[in-house]
């Protein structure tokens, strides 16, 4: 497992979901994410891989405003596939303009998230 964490916003969370997978990251943020679903399921072979093999997939972080037009928490998390696993899912005040979840703390949180995976030994925080 690398020292990788990838955040993406809008249409960056599918890069940052893919770069995550292809990446062996610890862990992914997804801000008002747009195709990170899409983007998973390129990642595929890696995470079959990844499952035959024992080993988890990044932690990730969901988190999209209330006013965001986009597919919401419970569908996206539904449908990443796994080793991914979304340990956290936050619905902010706003619409989908990368100000409004810079105002609300999500984008602030999120690198918190990352920060705190980063931080944590992979033995101490990481199963198989």
């Amino acid at each position: 497992m690398s020292t990788l964490g990838c955040v993406g916003y809008s249409a960056g969370a599918a890069y940052a979901t893919y770069l995550a997978i292809v990446n062996d990251a610890r862990a992914l943020v997804s801000i008002g994410g747009v195709g990170a679903v899409d983007a998973a399921e390129l990642g595929r072979p890696i995470l079959d891989r990844l499952m035959r093999e024992g080993k988890a997939g990044p932690d990730v972080a969901l988190l999209q405003n209330e006013g965001d037009p986009d597919a919401g928490l419970e569908w996206v998390s539904g449908r990443l596939p796994r080793p991914l696993r979304v340990v956290t899912t936050v619905r902010g005040r706003g619409g989908h303009r990368f100000v409004d979840y810079a105002r609300n703390g999500s984008v602030a949180a999120g690198f918190r998230f990352v920060l705190d995976r980063l931080w944590r030994s992979p033995a101490s925080s990481r199963p198989g």
